[in-house]
């Protein structure tokens, strides 16, 4: 693995309304869409989510490398 960076493993939009489980709670009851990105950090699985679109502030999908201290 590059060092700091992490490897896109799974991507997930979840849509309004849906229910989706992850480890701090649950996405639902959402009145946007949300994409949930989970990258193998070398030793484990962190999350990152995000607004889903193609408006400003917004992505349509996620990076196959995530470097965390870019922040998006």
């Amino acid at each position: 693995m590059v060092s700091g960076y992490r490897m896109l493993v799974y991507e997930k939009v979840v849509e309004p309304g849906e229910s989706y489980a992850i480890e701090r709670g649950t996405l639902s009851h959402n009145e946007r869409t949300f994409i949930v990105c989970r990258y193998w950090t070398g030793r484990n699985l962190k999350i990152w989510i995000s607004w889903y679109g193609f408006e400003n502030g917004e992505v349509d999908e996620c990076r196959l490398l995530f470097d965390p201290g870019e922040g998006t």
